[in-house]
């Protein structure tokens, strides 16, 4: 019979049986046919409606518990996609993404967005809101692990998404904007940033209700990126208008205005205007005082503000005894609070080292070390950048084998994930070669600052502050090398990337700048008074001597930046460097 089939169509096989018995054989295959699907309609009744429960059960811990939140989607998401339903499937996939990005599993978060976008596409086709919300949300897990260009491309399809689906002017457009200048912000393209950031203001700055809080976002994003690109005038400007707007979305006795003044308050302690800030974080403070106990949970953070701006302001007991508050409120609602603990210990390591009590900062800042290797190892990153502040306090206190060993800890946290923690590598490598330099070990300080020199021209831009820093630091080595002319090479270059960016000019605001510029023209003195000890001593010299003038007339512009700065140990580094400059300067031109 089998070869009979193999050989023959099924329907001449038919044909050749008996008539009653094909009508028997034709009943029995649908009766199974019936019955398997009944069982299989049944069966995907019972595991759908199971996975709908799963998905309500999923949504609600959402927020809350996360961890219970991905066990109910998970089951929920296999179970849909076993099935073939993709839009059930795809809901699941995108809230399992979400739980996972509660817990900051971004790779899984990642994952599950990448699903989502698949089983939605499938069922949506290309052009539909849901599609530009998984991309969006792609987006979102791709900059959380460092793949900014993959990022930048997926915000840009749920951009042309949404235009296409909604009205230009809409919210959901704007929302997009501001999500693609955080990730150019993020590349160091401020202008563009700033530009996207400036379409989104623009949208929602346009509709009828202001209600929307994606404004507030967008406002700040906006003053941060002014405040990188040092306008600071327009970056004030975005903060006053996030105050303003925030009083009249929640009023003007709530936290979010509250969190406002404090952004105010940040930004002038930023400027060094401590007495500024200290109106704001005061306003701040009394709202919060007097919302009973919702206020209560947040006082803690206006007692940090407070205590940090009278520590900048000298007045120490008036700091100690906000940190002393704030220590006390957190130990008494939150006793559990791991970042509660970690805060409260902070500003103590912070307080002490202000003091120069450094030993008794070390202290704090083992306590913080502690409490992150004991409950939150995986956070490389922050481990990372404790022992880094460890490194400098163990610098300041002149043990200079312990920095090292601080240093190479820190390091060994941050160095597998190279392309993401550059930047993090280059700080804990200056205060490493730092160190290096002042326990005389030269040569290895000149190979680990010239890494860090490395990471730095390329991630950032000639001019930025640490990069400019790390650069009189450098030449700093070289003159303990007894290389004057390498210096006065390298100082060369960094006087002329300062020349064009006008960093010292009579209106600059460029504090941080200005004082590099001291540092600068100090290095260069220095040099040159070692160099006329040479042979080529003329030669130095005359190559200087057209420029001394130059640099005497700009040193008396420099004078006037004095006015910016708000406390007198900040006062005294300015006016010791000025008088060191001009003995450094008579010497040179005697």
């Amino acid at each position: 019979m089998l070869l009979f089939t193999l050989n023959h169509s099924p329907m001449r096989f038919l044909n050749a049986l008996n008539p009653q018995k094909y009508l028997h054989i034709c009943f029995f295959i649908a009766t199974l046919t019936f019955c398997f699907a009944d069982a299989y309609a049944q069966n995907m009744r019972l595991d759908t409606a199971k996975a709908a429960s799963f998905y309500q059960k999923g949504r609600h811990f959402l927020s809350k518990r996360p961890d219970s939140a991905a066990f109910f989607l998970q089951t929920a998401a296999e179970i849909y996609t076993g099935y073939r339903l993709d839009r059930e499937g795809g809901n699941a996939h995108y809230h399992l993404g979400l739980a996972h990005q509660f817990m900051r599993n971004s790779q899984e978060a990642l994952d599950c967005f990448m699903k989502s976008l698949a089983q939605y596409g499938r069922f949506y086709g290309e052009q539909d809101p849901e599609v530009a919300n998984a991309y969006n949300s792609v987006g979102n897990a791709q900059k959380e692990l460092g793949l900014y260009d993959n990022a930048l491309l997926s915000y840009q399809k749920a951009l042309e998404i949404r235009k296409n689906f909604f009205d230009p002017q809409h919210p959901k457009v704007a929302s997009v904007f501001n999500n693609i200048g955080n990730i150019l912000s993020m590349q160091r393209k401020y202008n563009e940033a700033i530009a996207e950031y400036q379409a989104a203001v623009t949208i929602l700055e346009a509709q009828t209700k202001l209600k929307d809080a994606e404004l507030v976002l967008c406002y700040s994003n906006l003053a941060l990126t002014y405040l990188k690109v040092l306008d600071y005038r327009n970056a004030e400007l975005q903060y006053n208008k996030l105050l303003l707007f925030q009083k009249k979305l929640s009023g003007l006795q709530s936290l979010p205005t509250a969190d406002a003044y404090d952004q105010l308050g940040h930004f002038y302690s930023q400027r060094f205007n401590y007495k500024n800030a200290l109106i704001y974080f005061d306003s701040a403070y009394q709202i919060r005082r007097s919302l009973e106990q919702m206020g209560r949970m947040t006082l803690t953070t206006s007692y940090t503000n407070l205590g940090i701006t009278h520590l900048n302001l000298e007045a120490y007991k008036k700091a100690k005894s906000f940190f002393d508050k704030a220590d006390v409120l957190n130990k008494t609602l939150r006793p559990q609070d791991l970042s509660a603990q970690y805060a409260d210990l902070l500003n103590y390591a912070n307080f002490y080292q202000v003091m120069q009590d450094y030993k008794k900062a070390l202290d704090y800042y083992d306590k913080i070390l502690n409490l992150f290797l004991t409950k939150n190892p995986s956070r490389l990153n922050d481990i990372s950048f404790i022992y880094l502040n460890m490194a400098s306090l163990a610098y300041q206190d002149k043990d200079y084998s312990k920095s090292l060993q601080y240093s190479e800890r820190a390091l060994s946290f941050v160095r597998p994930n190279f392309e993401i923690n550059a930047l993090s590598i280059a700080d804990i490598l200056v205060v490493k070669g730092t160190a290096l330099m002042d326990f005389g070990l030269l040569d290895s300080a000149s190979l680990v600052l010239g890494e860090a020199e490395a990471i730095m021209a390329a991630k950032l831009d000639p001019t930025h502050d640490k990069r400019l820093q790390l650069e009189v630091l450098s030449a700093q080595l070289l003159l303990a090398q007894k290389l004057p002319v390498k210096c006065l090479k390298k100082l060369e270059d960094a006087f002329e990337r300062c020349v064009k960016q006008d960093l010292w000019a009579q209106n600059s605001q460029q504090v941080p700048n200005q004082i590099f510029v001291y540092d600068l023209l100090t290095l260069c003195y220095r040099a040159i008074v070692q160099q006329t000890d040479t042979k080529d001593k003329n030669e130095e010299i005359n190559l200087w001597n057209s420029r001394k003038v130059q640099i005497y007339n700009k040193l008396q512009i420099l004078h006037q930046a004095n006015s910016y700065w708000a406390t007198s140990i900040q006062k005294a580094r300015f006016a010791d460097q000025r008088t060191q400059t001009e003995q450094l300067l008579n010497t040179f031109l005697k």
